[in-house]
């Protein structure tokens, strides 16, 4: 027990890239911050473009256990909606952070067919989360 909080203080928090004050809060982890990053650009180029800009932050866990929950719980709060995105069918982060933190992400962005996400298809259902 006390090596799982020594090691939880260790750890670093999940890394936050996009908005520091995000109104859509993507969480992930693993091989698909590439992809999301890439996405990410793509929209932000296009709110410019239109002069309408999406406030979007990207979370991305490295480590998932012990799981560090005080920075999503500090966005989460103010953000208007959360995405998931996982591959895999349960979401599993999802199942976790909630576990951990009390909070449900209601937006998932899943896929389970043994591949990655690609870039169209992810900006594809991106697009129908966000304003």
């Amino acid at each position: 027990m006390r090596k799982g909080e020594a090691l939880k203080r260790r750890l670093p928090e999940p890394e936050l890239l996009g908005s520091e004050n995000p109104e859509t809060l993507i969480v992930s982890w693993g091989s698909n911050k590439g992809v999301i990053l890439d996405v990410l650009k793509a929209i932000e180029a296009n709110e410019a473009n239109e002069a309408n800009e999406a406030r979007i932050g990207y979370l991305h866990y490295t480590y998932l256990w012990p799981l560090k929950t005080e920075r999503f719980k500090r966005l989460a709060a103010s953000a208007k909606r959360l995405v998931l995105v996982e591959c895999n069918k349960q979401g599993q982060l999802g199942m976790l952070l909630k576990q951990e933190s009390g909070i449900d992400i209601t937006h998932k962005i899943l896929k389970y067919d043994g591949r990655p996400f690609f870039y169209d298809e992810l900006l594809s259902k991106l697009k129908k989360v966000l304003p």
